[in-house]
C-alpha cells in the first residue's frame, strides 16, 4: 500500500512537470512570456524626427499618458498595456532644425501593429476628426473613433496622392497610416520629400503642395467633399530629379570640411558667366560660402517654384540647415542636359518678412508688421515698394551712413484685413532715377494682430535680467534664453553705444540652443545706449524678438 502511494505520487510529479513544461517557452526560459502590447512605427516627414512621441488613451475621467524617445531612424514603440483604446499619437521635436509637431491615431486592434506618424496620418486624423489634428488630441474626445473612420479618410488621401506615388514607384494600394517604411528617402519617405502639408489653424483648411510643380490642392477638414487629385508628368519628375541630385552633390563637398574655391566639382555645378547672386558674381559669391559655417549642413524642401515650358530654366528654393527658418532661392538653367546654379538673379539684397516684437521695458510692449530692408551697393541706391496694405508705396533710399536701410510698417497702420497670408509685394530697384530691376515676393503668413500676441508669444530672456544687462559694462555677457512651442532660435544680438562708437556682437545660434556668451571690451564707460535682442522664427518665417 505504501509502495502504491509513492508510485501515484511520482506519476503525479511526473504529470506536472510536463504540463509546466508545456507552458514554458520554446528557448527553454524559466519565466512565462508576457504577450506583447506595444505600437511601433516611424515617425518623419521626409527626415527622420528627432525628439519623442507620446500616446494618449480614451481612459476616463482622466486619459492615460506616455512618452518615448524617438530613435535616430525616425523608428518608436511604445506599451499602450493598461491603457484603454481608441488612442492619439503625437510626435514633437524637430527636423532640419524646424519644430514639428504631428499627430496620428489608432484603435484597439491595432495593437501589436504598425502605426506612422508622418504628415499624411495627422491629415487622415483631421479629416476623421473634422478639425486641425491637435485640437482633437487636446480635447480627448477621440473615444468614439472606429478604424472604418481612420480606413475611410487615410481611402481618400491614398487616391488623391495616387498620381505622385505611382510617379514615385509606390504602391497604389499603400496604407498611409499602417504600412511601415523606413526614413530613407525611398518609398513613401520618397513621396513625403515632395508633397507637403501646410494646415490654418483658423480657416480649418490643409493645403497639399506638389513641389516638383508647386501644385496646391486643398482639403478643408469641415468637411469631407475635396477630392481632387496631385497631377504630375515623366518630364517634371525628371527635371525634379536631375535638379536635387545637384544640390546633393553641392552639400556633399561641405560634408566634412569646405572644398577650395577651384575645386573642379564645385565649379562644374554653376553658370559662371550668368551666377548672380544679391548683386554679386560668382567669384565674390564663394568665399561667402567657403567656411566653417556651411560645413556639415544639409537642404531639404527643395522646392519647383516655376519652370519655362522648354524646361531649360527654372527657380527653386530650399531650406538649408544652417538657416532653416529661411528658405533660399537660386534660379537655374540647363546646359547641354545639366542643370547649372545661376544665384538669386537679383542686382541687390532684399527681405520681406513678417516681424513681432516684444520690448520689455517700454509702456506699449507689442509691435508687429512686415519689416522692408534692402542692402544698397553699385547696382541699386533705392527700394520702392507696393503691395497690400501700403497706401501709395514705401520708399527706401541709401542712407548716409549705411548701405542697409529698412523700415516697418506696424498692423496697426494698416486697414483691417488688409493683409492675408500670401500676400505679394512688388519690389522696384532704382539706380538714381533709372529702374534697374522689378521681383516679387511673397510672406507666407500675414503679420499677427497685436491681439493675437502675449509675453507666451516670444522667446523669454532669463539671463541676464533686465537690471543686470543695463549694469553691464563689458567683459563675457552670458544670455541664456526658453523657446515657446512652435519657435525656433534664430540667433542673439547686442550693441552697446559708446559716445559716438558702437560695440556690436552677435551669434547665428542652431536648432535647440539654449544659451550662448558674447564679449565686450571691459570697463566701458560713459555708454550712451544699449539693447539685447533674441531672435527667434516660426514654420511660416515669421520673425518674433524680444529685446531689452
Amino acid at each position: 500500500m505504501i509502495l502504491i502511494r509513492k508510485n501515484m505520487y511520482l506519476m503525479v510529479a511526473m504529470i506536472l512537470m510536463v504540463l509546466l513544461a508545456g507552458c514554458g517557452s520554446s528557448g527553454g526560459g524559466k519565466n512565462n512570456p508576457q504577450p506583447s502590447t506595444t505600437i511601433s512605427g516611424t515617425a518623419a516627414a521626409g527626415a527622420p524626427i528627432i525628439g519623442t512621441v507620446t500616446v494618449k488613451d480614451s481612459s476616463t475621467p482622466t486619459a492615460k499618458e506616455k512618452t518615448v524617445t524617438i530613435a535616430a531612424d525616425g523608428k518608436y514603440s511604445v506599451d499602450v498595456s493598461g491603457m484603454t483604446g481608441p488612442f492619439m499619437f503625437r510626435a514633437d521635436g524637430t527636423i532640419g532644425g524646424i519644430d514639428c509637431h504631428l499627430y496620428s491615431a489608432a484603435t484597439s486592434a491595432d495593437v501589436n501593429g504598425t502605426i506612422n506618424i508622418t504628415p499624411f496620418t495627422d491629415l487622415i486624423v483631421a479629416n476623421a476628426a473634422g478639425q486641425i489634428a491637435k485640437s482633437y488630441y487636446d480635447q480627448g474626445l477621440f473615444s468614439s473613433l472606429t478604424a472604418q473612420q481612420l480606413a475611410e479618410q487615410a481611402e481618400t488621401l491614398r487616391t488623391r496622392l495616387l498620381p505622385v506615388l505611382s510617379a514615385l514607384g509606390v504602391s497604389g494600394s499603400i496604407d498611409l497610416l499602417r504600412t511601415a517604411f523606413s526614413a530613407d528617402r525611398t518609398g513613401i519617405d520618397a513621396v513625403m520629400d515632395v508633397v507637403k502639408v501646410t494646415v490654418d489653424p483658423v480657416s480649418q483648411v490643409a493645403t497639399i503642395i506638389n513641389i516638383m510643380n508647386n501644385q496646391e490642392i486643398q482639403d478643408d477638414l469641415t468637411r469631407k467633399t475635396d477630392t481632387d487629385a496631385l497631377v504630375i508628368n515623366a518630364a517634371e519628375l525628371t527635371d525634379y530629379q536631375q535638379i536635387k541630385a545637384q544640390f546633393e552633390k553641392f552639400y556633399a563637398l561641405f560634408k566634412t570640411s569646405y572644398p577650395s574655391s577651384t575645386h573642379p566639382d564645385l565649379l562644374a555645378l554653376f553658370a559662371a558667366d550668368t551666377f548672380v547672386e544679391s548683386g554679386e558674381d560668382l567669384a565674390s559669391f564663394l568665399p561667402d560660402i567657403l567656411c566653417s559655417d556651411f560645413v556639415g549642413t544639409s537642404f531639404s524642401d527643395l522646392t519647383i517654384i516655376s519652370m519655362n515650358e522648354a524646361h531649360d530654366h527654372a527657380f527653386v528654393s530650399w531650406v538649408s540647415s544652417n538657416d532653416p527658418q529661411n528658405p533660399a532661392g537660386w534660379d537655374l538653367v540647363k546646359r547641354n542636359g545639366t542643370w547649372l546654379f545661376n544665384g538669386d538673379q537679383r542686382i541687390a539684397e532684399f527681405a520681406v518678412r513678417s516681424e513681432a516684437v516684444y520690448n520689455v521695458n517700454r509702456p506699449v510692449q507689442f509691435s508687429s508688421g512686415i519689416t522692408f530692408a534692402f542692402e544698397a551697393n553699385g547696382n541699386a541706391d533705392k527700394m520702392v515698394v507696393t503691395g497690400p496694405g501700403i497706401d501709395t508705396n514705401i520708399t527706401l533710399t541709401k542712407d548716409i551712413s549705411s548701405d542697409w536701410v529698412q523700415y516697418f510698417l506696424e498692423i496697426d497702420d494698416v486697414p483691417a484685413n488688409a493683409i492675408q497670408n500670401g500676400a505679394e509685394y512688388t519690389i522696384q530697384m532704382y539706380l538714381g532715377m533709372e529702374l534697374k530691376a522689378t521681383y516679387k515676393k511673397t510672406i507666407k503668413k500675414r503679420p499677427c494682430n497685436i491681439s493675437e500676441l502675449s509675453t507666451a508669444s516670444f522667446p523669454a530672456i532669463t539671463s541676464p535680467t533686465f537690471a543686470n544687462f543695463y549694469a553691464f559694462t563689458g567683459g563675457s555677457l552670458t544670455v541664456r534664453w526658453t523657446m515657446p512651442e512652435g519657435l525656433s532660435i534664430h540667433g542673439v544680438e547686442v550693441g552697446i553705444g559708446v559716445n559716438t562708437e558702437l560695440y556690436n556682437e552677435s551669434d547665428d545660434l542652431g536648432p535647440g540652443e539654449t544659451s550662448t556668451v558674447l564679449t565686450f571690451p571691459s570697463g566701458l564707460s560713459s555708454i550712451n545706449w544699449r539693447y539685447l535682442e533674441v531672435i527667434a522664427y516660426d514654420s511660416y518665417g515669421r520673425r518674433f524678438v524680444t529685446v531689452f
